[in-house]
């Protein structure tokens, strides 16, 4: 009887030897591997975005050898967005270009009437009223070269009248510009019943 319960003692120790071998194993697994498997993935994603963002700049450092002269390419286009659509209104300097537009065309510039600006979503809508006189062609003339002007403009209606063989063309053209004008108050009507008494 000695005997079995000497090999029943060898058997449970090995047993539990194998038992803990197995729970060692699992706590290493689940301890261990696991957490860094997924900061292995986790560093290998970063490295991955890391990767396409030095790709980005070599991409653009090898399409732009010289950024000084990039710099200034955009320096010039952001002077062109600036002189398409200013942030502010400008109406006299655009009147100007139209004078000298006439004046290439020989087109007679009569009148031009400003109305007020529109808000719109971000810009604004500043409507012109011109009246010209010349000839069919000078006028069409006239129109390409407002259509070419470095200020974006767009015409909207035009009203043509012959008189004396010459055309007098009424055209309603809109300037545009960035950012909204501030909203017009009515002046209070406390001030409207103080005034009238």
């Amino acid at each position: 009887m000695f005997f079995l319960q000497k090999n029943v003692t060898d058997k449970h120790k090995v047993l539990l030897f194998i038992a803990g071998i197995v729970t060692v194993m699992i706590g290493f697994y689940y301890f261990i591997f696991l957490p860094q498997r997924t900061q292995i993935s986790q560093l290998k994603t970063m490295q991955q975005a890391e990767s396409q963002r030095v790709q980005m700049i070599e991409d653009f450092a090898t399409a732009h050898p010289n950024i000084g002269q990039y710099e200034q390419e955009l320096t010039a286009k952001q002077a062109l967005v600036n002189k398409m659509l200013p942030d502010q209104a400008e109406i006299s300097g655009f009147i100007l270009e139209i004078e000298k537009a006439a004046q290439k065309n020989n087109i007679q510039f009569i009148r031009i009437k400003p109305a007020q600006a529109i808000n719109k979503n971000g810009y604004r809508e500043i409507p012109l009223e011109l009246l010209v006189r010349g000839s069919y062609f000078q006028t069409l003339n006239f129109l390409k070269t407002l259509e070419d002007l470095p200020r974006f403009n767009s015409g909207v209606n035009m009203a043509v009248q012959a008189q004396n063989g010459q055309l007098e063309s009424k055209i309603t053209l809109i300037i545009y510009c960035y950012g909204t004008a501030p909203a017009v108050q009515e002046p209070a009507k406390a001030n409207n019943a103080t005034n009238s008494k």
